[in-house]
């Protein structure tokens, strides 16, 4: 299966905006409209549709070109908010910001969000790629040489949030805690071990 995600941006340029829920409600019944002979939910904070065997995660997105967002004129929903506010984003500019951050990191950011993703992927998409990339990209990570080292940095301080769905909260606690036994492994020399920690990880959920 392939995976997309797609943000579908709501002109709110009349200064009026709502929260995201309300613009995934829309985004549920337009695709519920016109494809209805699809897999279609709700899955915070998108909507997914499945079209021969291509899930489209569609995030909402809103536009307003004035006050008070007038440099980030983009908003996307907000994971420090459980999903239920909006903070402000620059999608044409965040690659720039990616390259940025990756420079001053030792070009180790731009591999941890790939492991993130591929870690996200084996796990049914618990988020979206751009929330993550978001999080990496605004982590302080202080003072790490390795992409070992930013890898267990990012599950000691990274929360799915209060009131997401168990299954995410239970994902998300088991990397958790494979990276606290594979660090515990490798302190006591048990590198095999630890390697099938890392593999154990690394395995798409059943």
């Amino acid at each position: 299966n392939s995976d997309i995600d797609y943000l579908i941006i709501f002109n709110t340029s009349g200064g009026t905006t709502n929260k995201p829920q309300t613009y995934l409600n829309q985004i549920k019944q337009f695709a519920e409209k016109y494809y209805s002979s699809s897999e279609i939910r709700q899955s915070h904070p998108t909507v997914v549709l499945e079209l021969n065997h291509i899930k489209f995660d569609l995030v909402p997105a809103t536009y307003s070109p004035g006050y008070p967002w007038a440099t980030l004129p983009y908003q996307i929903p907000s994971p420090a908010s459980d999903w239920n506010d909006w903070m402000p984003t620059d999608p044409s500019g965040f690659n720039q910001k990616l390259t940025s951050a990756n420079v001053a990191h030792s070009y180790e950011i731009k591999p941890l969000v790939r492991l993130i993703k591929y870690w996200n992927a084996l796990n049914g998409k618990c988020f979206t790629s751009f929330s993550l990339e978001n999080y990496i990209v605004d982590h302080s990570f202080l003072n790490l040489s390795s992409i070992k080292a930013f890898f267990y940095n990012f599950w000691d301080n990274f929360s799915c949030g209060y009131g997401s769905p168990q299954y995410i909260v239970d994902r998300v606690q088991r990397a958790k805690e494979h990276v606290s036994k594979t660090r515990l492994y490798e302190q006591q020399g048990f590198d095999g071990l630890a390697e099938n920690e890392i593999k154990k990880l690394l395995t798409p959920i059943e």
